[in-house]
């Protein structure tokens, strides 16, 4: 038999046949007790995603509500406008620290874009 074809059945023992079908109900076995176990498993990663995400949206908006106050105060001529930004960081624990530049601060934030929404 050359080597570059695969053998016929009528090459293969029957004894040879049992051994190939036998690893492959054990493999075929595995392959299913996994895929039972990451299926039952699905529902609370589900949960758990969506968890993060309505706490992320949350974040975003009260992040966003104190971005939009500090401008109303500062062009209604509030004495601390940024004071509504400053104690939302505060809260999310994202205030700078106080050594920290402002050059490091956006080599951090660099990354994120202009962050403003598309025209349309």
């Amino acid at each position: 038999m050359p080597s570059n074809t695969h053998p016929t059945h009528d090459e293969i023992d029957a004894d040879e046949l049992a051994a190939i079908a036998r690893r492959l109900d054990r493999s075929a076995g595995l392959f299913i007790g996994h895929a039972r176990t990451d299926v039952t498993r699905l529902p609370a990663e589900v949960h758990r995603l969506r968890q993060a995400v309505e706490h992320q949206r949350l974040a975003h908006g009260y992040l966003l509500a104190a971005a939009r106050a500090t401008i109303a105060a500062h062009r209604d001529g509030e004495a601390d406008p940024i004071a509504y930004l400053h104690d939302q960081l505060d809260h999310c624990r994202q205030l700078p620290a106080p050594h920290e530049q402002l050059t490091g601060l956006a080599a951090h934030t660099r990354h994120l874009g202009s962050g403003r929404p598309a025209v349309a």
